[in-house]
């Protein structure tokens, strides 16, 4: 079984990942969990991580392709290039409103706050055990896609089955220390740029920053530092939206949405080609950076006029 994990992996993604490779292990079961963009190292604790391999270095066929918290083969990257749906069963298990039903097999719940609650409900009704190492790959998946159970995503069935994970081995004080603080020095320099960059428009409801190659290489960065830039600028007071500009090293720009109540950033990014959920969303655009940055920040700031701000707010 072939289980890729989507473009810029994040914790629901490679914990689901490493959850049901552990399992498969445990049943003897062959497992290759592939991913076309590096794990991030902050996931290195989980049970299996070291595993993950790139697209060229997995070879031969395989029966199942297992998609998780993405629901199309273009959002695993170079890893479709190992799907062949000819020979292979395709299964779906995904949580956002976004995905499509395509698949031999698909599980779809945009209900639940993280695939790891669904993958969860999936091994208590197969009565499969699961251990302190499967339980705390998926608290992982459960804590990272409610930003540590503080997103409206966050109910009481959701915090039971935390509650679950951790009676089964899952200790969140070790998931939350790993992910949250453990920075590089470089993430935090290449943060203060992107922060000093920092512009607030349409009357204080639009934040957005952006950080270029050039930044990348005078903090000594990465792109996994940018990780959580985006959550600074929405903690602003009266910010609705926040948007941060990522070039990449081909000159295409990945784009991260947040936002509060009154705003579903997953329809601004399926509309450029992403997805995600209404509160947190992203996707990959051709550059230069300025044209992407005009192209996002125009059609944000049309619907926040629409709903009252007057245009005379809207410079950027």
């Amino acid at each position: 079984m072939l289980v890729p994990l989507h473009l810029s992996p994040d914790g629901d993604s490679v914990g689901c990942a490493l959850a049901v490779n552990m399992v498969c292990s445990r049943f003897g079961t062959q497992c290759q969990v592939v991913s076309a963009d590096p794990p991030p190292e902050e996931l290195s604790f989980l049970r299996g991580w070291e595993g993950i391999a790139p697209p060229k270095d997995c070879l031969g066929h395989f029966d199942v392709v297992l998609l998780m918290d993405c629901s199309s083969p273009a959002r695993v990257g170079r890893s479709s290039e190992l799907i062949d749906t000819r020979q292979s069963k395709v299964v779906v298990i995904d949580h956002h409103r976004t995905a499509l039903r395509n698949g031999d097999l698909v599980w779809v719940d945009p209900e639940a706050a993280a695939t790891a609650e669904m993958l969860f409900d999936w091994l208590k009704s197969a009565d499969i055990p699961i251990d302190n190492d499967v339980a705390t790959a998926l608290y992982t998946g459960i804590a990272t896609d409610t930003g540590f159970f503080a997103y409206p995503n966050t109910g009481a069935e959701t915090l039971r089955r935390a509650a679950e994970l951790v009676e089964a081995g899952a200790a969140p004080h070790l998931v939350y220390s790993r992910i949250n603080e453990q920075r590089r020095p470089a993430t935090l320099r290449l943060l203060a740029r992107a922060l000093d960059n920092m512009n607030i428009t349409f009357c204080g409801k639009l934040a957005w920053t952006q950080v270029t190659q050039d930044e990348f290489a005078i903090c000594r960065a990465g792109a996994d530092d940018t990780e959580g830039i985006v959550n600074h600028l929405r903690s602003l007071a009266g910010v609705e939206v926040a948007a941060v500009f990522v070039e990449t090293p081909v000159g295409q720009v990945k784009v991260s949405l947040r936002s509060r109540d009154n705003y579903d950033v997953s329809r601004l990014a399926e509309k450029m080609g992403g997805g995600g959920h209404s509160r947190a969303a992203g996707m990959t655009m051709e550059g230069p950076m300025c044209r992407a940055r005009r192209l996002v920040l125009d059609e944000i700031g049309s619907t926040l006029c629409a709903e009252g701000e007057g245009s005379q707010c809207g410079e950027h």
